[in-house]
């Protein structure tokens, strides 16, 4: 037997990197064929295949390009990579019943097990980790009665999640945080602009939200 697994991951474009998550799976899920595949509760043997899908990122690919896994190719389950790209297809994915599972993203939209069962991520929650953060800087600066905090943020539901998450932190900080913010769009060559705008700041840290 065979269980197919899509996927669709930037392997192009400036978060290309990103598609290395997906090559090292592909390994993985070799090495697990190798060894003999895996067993179901009734001892029969499966292996695993798995399909990449290059979405650059764009969320306006990932819709098609998990149409289709769903349809041409009949995947068991399909992986996503990022909170815009989920977000396009999500309702999708639960109305059909097709497990995305440990979803690349860290939005909290995936914990809601009541709506979206199939859905799931594998990391912290961008709000949860945000004011996690934040308690790291009132600790390290517990001396400060007043810091800037400069953040580049990716004009996405990912930024936005995590702006938020250290927004809420802020209105209860024992220090008072200085928040200034430069947006990136995700295709964007390069950052330098915003970079220079964020250093003319006297910054006591700097995040990357993106």
């Amino acid at each position: 037997g065979k269980i197919t697994i899509g996927q669709t991951i930037a392997q192009s474009g400036t978060l290309a990197d990103y598609g290395n998550i997906g090559l090292a799976q592909g390994i993985y899920y070799e090495t697990v064929n190798a060894a003999g595949g895996i067993k179901d509760s009734t001892g029969k043997t499966y292996t695993i295949e798995n399909t990449l899908k290059d979405d650059a990122y764009d969320p306006a690919k990932t819709v098609p390009l998990v149409d289709e896994l769903l349809d041409s190719e009949g995947s068991f389950a399909i992986q996503t990579l990022g909170s815009p790209n989920t977000m396009k297809v999500y309702d999708k994915l639960n109305q059909r019943c097709v497990p995305d599972p440990y979803v690349m993203s860290g939005h909290p939209a995936w914990g809601d097990p009541t709506n979206h069962p199939w859905v799931w991520g594998h990391q912290l929650a961008y709000t949860t980790e945000a004011i996690l953060w934040g308690g790291l800087l009132e600790k390290k600066f517990a001396d400060k009665p007043e810091i800037t905090v400069a953040a580049l943020i990716m004009q996405n539901d990912f930024g936005k999640a995590y702006e938020l998450g250290f927004n809420e932190f802020i209105k209860t900080s024992k220090v008072k945080i200085n928040f200034v913010f430069e947006r990136i769009d995700p295709a964007a060559a390069t950052i330098t602009n915003q970079m220079t705008t964020l250093a003319s700041n006297d910054l006591d840290v700097f995040m990357i939200m993106s």
